[in-house]
C-alpha cells in the first residue's frame, strides 16, 4: 500500500536518488539540463518554506514531490514553486504522483499561496497533460536559441 508522508532528513539519499532519475529523464528531453542537478527544497528536504513528500511502498520510497514558497518582489501573494514531481518507472499510472501532487497543493494552501508555478519542457507531453489536469494553465513561452 502506497502512503505519502513528509519527507524527513533520513530520506535525503533516496530522494536524491529519485531526483537524479529525473534529470536524467528530462536531459533526454533537453540536452541543456544538467541530470545531477538538484532543486533547493531536495538539498534542504525540510526547512520553513520548503517541503519534500515522499510515496513510501511498503517503507520503500518509491517517489517524492518537492516544492518551496517564495515571496517574488513582482508579485503581491507569495507565491509556490512546485520544483519537481517524479515516481519510479516501475510504478507507472497508479495515481502516485496524482497523491503527491495533492499533497503538496495542500501545503501550500497551508502557507498561504494563492497561486503555484511550474516549468514544464514543451517536449514533455506526459507532464503536460499531467500538469492540465490539475488545472494548470500555460502562461508564456520559456524561449532558447543556440548561439
Amino acid at each position: 500500500m502506497i502512503v505519502i508522508r513528509k519527507a524527513r532528513k533520513s530520506d535525503s539519499k533516496e530522494v536524491i536518488k529519485l531526483h537524479r532519475a529525473l534529470g536524467k529523464h528530462e536531459h533526454k528531453l533537453d540536452k541543456l539540463v544538467i541530470p545531477t542537478y538538484l532543486c533547493e527544497p531536495v538539498k534542504t528536504v525540510t526547512g520553513r518554506n520548503v517541503a519534500v513528500f515522499v510515496a513510501e511502498d511498503d517503507g520503500e520510497i518509491v517517489g517524492f514531490a518537492a516544492g518551496s514558497v517564495k515571496r517574488e518582489s513582482s508579485f503581491r501573494e507569495k507565491i509556490g514553486h512546485y520544483n519537481d514531481c517524479y515516481v519510479r518507472k516501475d510504478y507507472p499510472r497508479n495515481g502516485i504522483s496524482k497523491k503527491l501532487t495533492k499533497e503538496m497543493l495542500k501545503w501550500f494552501k497551508s502557507k498561504g499561496v494563492k497561486y503555484v508555478e511550474l516549468f514544464v519542457s514543451s517536449k514533455n507531453k506526459v507532464g503536460i497533460k499531467t500538469w492540465s489536469s490539475f488545472g494548470f494553465k500555460e502562461i508564456g513561452k520559456f524561449m532558447r536559441k543556440r548561439i
